[in-house]
């Protein structure tokens, strides 16, 4: 989805709204505008967690 414009990324965001009415739906990004697209169709139902910064500056994350 970062590729696409705002409008396709919104129809992909109410398609996985969709599936979540059955399992748990999980999406990966470092786009933040990704998450308020997500806040402004899904509401309360979607809950982001963010990885603080420290973490992902770790020198002593494992590499692979």
């Amino acid at each position: 989805m970062e590729t696409f414009d705002d409008g396709r990324s919104g129809a992909v965001i109410r398609q996985l709204s969709e599936i979540a009415m059955n399992g748990q739906v999980l999406y990966f990004t470092h786009h933040r505008h990704l998450c308020e697209i997500a806040k402004k169709i899904c509401g309360d139902r979607v809950v982001i967690h963010e990885i603080p910064k420290m973490l992902l500056n770790d020198s002593s994350r494992i590499e692979f």
